[in-house]
Protein backbone atom coordinates (compact mmCIF):
# COMPACT_ATOMS: atom_id res chain seq x y z
CA UNK A 1 0.00 0.00 0.00
CA UNK A 2 1.20 3.74 -0.80
CA UNK A 3 1.91 5.74 1.60
CA UNK A 4 -0.31 9.40 1.21
CA UNK A 5 1.87 11.95 0.96
CA UNK A 6 1.29 15.28 3.14
CA UNK A 7 -0.39 17.17 0.37
CA UNK A 8 -2.59 14.76 -0.76
CA UNK A 9 -3.83 13.75 2.82
CA UNK A 10 -4.27 17.53 3.48
CA UNK A 11 -6.27 18.39 0.33
CA UNK A 12 -9.34 20.12 1.20
CA UNK A 13 -12.39 20.99 -1.15
CA UNK A 14 -16.35 21.88 -0.87
CA UNK A 15 -18.29 18.37 0.29
CA UNK A 16 -14.71 17.23 1.79
CA UNK A 17 -15.22 15.98 5.53
CA UNK A 18 -12.86 18.57 8.02
CA UNK A 19 -13.14 18.43 11.97
CA UNK A 20 -13.77 21.42 13.23
CA UNK A 21 -15.12 22.47 16.71
CA UNK A 22 -18.68 22.89 16.49
CA UNK A 23 -20.11 26.08 18.83
CA UNK A 24 -23.74 24.27 19.42
CA UNK A 25 -22.40 20.65 20.23
CA UNK A 26 -19.75 21.61 22.36
CA UNK A 27 -17.02 19.59 20.90
CA UNK A 28 -14.59 18.93 18.13
CA UNK A 29 -17.20 16.97 15.53
CA UNK A 30 -17.13 16.23 11.92
CA UNK A 31 -18.46 18.66 9.36
CA UNK A 32 -19.07 19.13 5.75
CA UNK A 33 -17.05 21.95 3.70
CA UNK A 34 -19.99 24.29 2.88
CA UNK A 35 -17.34 26.87 0.91
CA UNK A 36 -13.68 28.40 0.82
CA UNK A 37 -11.77 31.21 0.19
CA UNK A 38 -9.13 31.64 -2.50
CA UNK A 39 -6.49 30.39 -0.72
CA UNK A 40 -8.38 27.00 -0.27
CA UNK A 41 -9.35 27.75 3.61
CA UNK A 42 -12.61 26.10 4.64
CA UNK A 43 -15.01 29.06 5.52
CA UNK A 44 -18.29 27.72 6.27
CA UNK A 45 -19.09 24.16 7.59
CA UNK A 46 -21.80 22.29 8.77
CA UNK A 47 -22.07 19.33 10.73
CA UNK A 48 -23.17 16.32 10.73
CA UNK A 49 -24.53 15.99 14.56
CA UNK A 50 -26.13 19.08 15.19
CA UNK A 51 -27.06 20.30 10.99
CA UNK A 52 -25.81 23.73 11.91
CA UNK A 53 -23.72 25.54 9.82
CA UNK A 54 -21.32 28.05 11.13
CA UNK A 55 -17.96 29.00 10.01
CA UNK A 56 -15.12 26.43 9.99
CA UNK A 57 -13.12 26.19 13.62
CA UNK A 58 -9.89 23.98 12.83
CA UNK A 59 -9.06 21.88 15.67
CA UNK A 60 -6.04 23.22 17.55
CA UNK A 61 -3.44 21.67 19.50
CA UNK A 62 -3.90 20.70 23.16
CA UNK A 63 -2.54 23.69 25.18
CA UNK A 64 -0.31 23.38 28.18
CA UNK A 65 -1.38 23.72 31.73
CA UNK A 66 -1.55 27.86 32.19
CA UNK A 67 -0.93 28.34 28.07
CA UNK A 68 -3.65 30.61 27.77
CA UNK A 69 -5.19 33.44 29.95
CA UNK A 70 -8.46 32.34 30.84
CA UNK A 71 -11.37 35.12 28.91
CA UNK A 72 -14.24 35.85 32.20
CA UNK A 73 -16.49 36.46 28.99
CA UNK A 74 -16.11 32.86 27.13
CA UNK A 75 -16.95 31.28 30.47
CA UNK A 76 -19.93 33.09 31.47
CA UNK A 77 -20.86 32.49 27.92
CA UNK A 78 -20.24 28.85 28.24
CA UNK A 79 -22.21 28.83 31.58
CA UNK A 80 -24.95 30.75 30.55
CA UNK A 81 -25.39 28.93 27.02
CA UNK A 82 -26.27 25.50 28.94
CA UNK A 83 -29.05 27.32 30.06
CA UNK A 84 -30.48 28.57 26.81
CA UNK A 85 -33.06 27.76 24.81
CA UNK A 86 -31.78 28.13 21.11
CA UNK A 87 -35.48 27.95 19.47
CA UNK A 88 -36.80 31.51 21.66
CA UNK A 89 -33.41 33.10 20.41
CA UNK A 90 -35.04 36.13 17.69
CA UNK A 91 -32.54 37.04 14.67
CA UNK A 92 -31.16 40.31 15.63
CA UNK A 93 -31.49 43.87 13.74
CA UNK A 94 -30.57 47.34 14.64
CA UNK A 95 -33.96 48.50 14.18
CA UNK A 96 -35.87 46.08 17.03
CA UNK A 97 -35.61 47.09 21.00
CA UNK A 98 -34.24 44.20 23.43
CA UNK A 99 -34.47 43.74 26.41
CA UNK A 100 -31.13 42.52 29.37
CA UNK A 101 -31.36 38.85 29.15
CA UNK A 102 -32.85 38.07 25.95
CA UNK A 103 -31.32 36.02 23.37
CA UNK A 104 -30.90 36.83 19.68
CA UNK A 105 -29.20 34.91 16.44
CA UNK A 106 -26.70 37.11 14.84
CA UNK A 107 -25.32 35.70 11.57
CA UNK A 108 -21.61 36.40 12.31
CA UNK A 109 -21.31 35.91 16.14
CA UNK A 110 -24.15 33.60 16.77
CA UNK A 111 -26.39 33.02 19.94
CA UNK A 112 -25.53 35.75 22.41
CA UNK A 113 -27.32 37.15 25.21
CA UNK A 114 -28.45 40.85 25.96
CA UNK A 115 -26.30 42.09 28.96
CA UNK A 116 -26.85 45.67 29.15
CA UNK A 117 -29.04 47.74 27.17
CA UNK A 118 -27.15 51.05 27.22
CA UNK A 119 -29.69 53.46 25.98
CA UNK A 120 -29.17 55.84 22.78
CA UNK A 121 -30.14 52.94 20.62
CA UNK A 122 -26.87 50.84 21.68
CA UNK A 123 -26.57 47.75 24.11
CA UNK A 124 -23.78 45.21 25.45
CA UNK A 125 -24.08 41.43 24.02
CA UNK A 126 -22.26 38.26 25.28
CA UNK A 127 -21.19 36.12 22.54
CA UNK A 128 -19.16 32.80 22.66
CA UNK A 129 -16.19 34.75 21.22
CA UNK A 130 -16.77 37.91 23.84
CA UNK A 131 -18.87 40.80 24.78
CA UNK A 132 -19.94 42.98 21.62
CA UNK A 133 -21.11 46.34 21.44
CA UNK A 134 -24.55 46.20 19.15
CA UNK A 135 -26.98 49.24 18.19
CA UNK A 136 -30.29 48.79 18.38
CA UNK A 137 -33.85 50.55 18.66
CA UNK A 138 -34.11 52.93 21.31
CA UNK A 139 -36.48 52.47 23.52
Amino acid sequence: MEKETKAQKKEIKVGSDVKSKCGACKELCTHIVVSMNEKKVPLQVRCYKCGRSHLYRPETKARTAGSKKKNPDAEEWLRLSQKWDESKAGGYSMTNEYKNGSLINHKKFGIGIVRQNLGAGRMRVLFEDGLKLMCCAEG
